[in-house]
């Protein structure tokens, strides 16, 4: 729930560029695809540009158009 209030703080401001750090970690997958589609029409509608850090290849695949992976060392 926190993540998605700050979530929803961080779009009040009608920022150009929202940075999300796991921000559907730890939801029921039914939940998480809900989310994976809101947070979809949000940058649809509000026209920012969304930085999406996940560890998750599923949700990274969802909502990119444009992906970079790291590999630790």
């Amino acid at each position: 729930m926190r993540q998605r209030l700050a979530l929803a703080r961080a779009l009040i401001a009608s920022p150009s560029i929202v940075l999300t750090d796991e921000p559907l970690s730890n939801l029921d997958p039914e939940l998480n695809v809900h989310l994976i589609q809101e947070i979809l029409r949000l940058h649809k509608v509000l026209g920012f540009t969304l930085v999406y850090v996940t560890h998750d290849r599923v949700e990274a695949s969802a909502l990119g158009s444009r992906l970079m992976g790291m590999q630790r060392r």
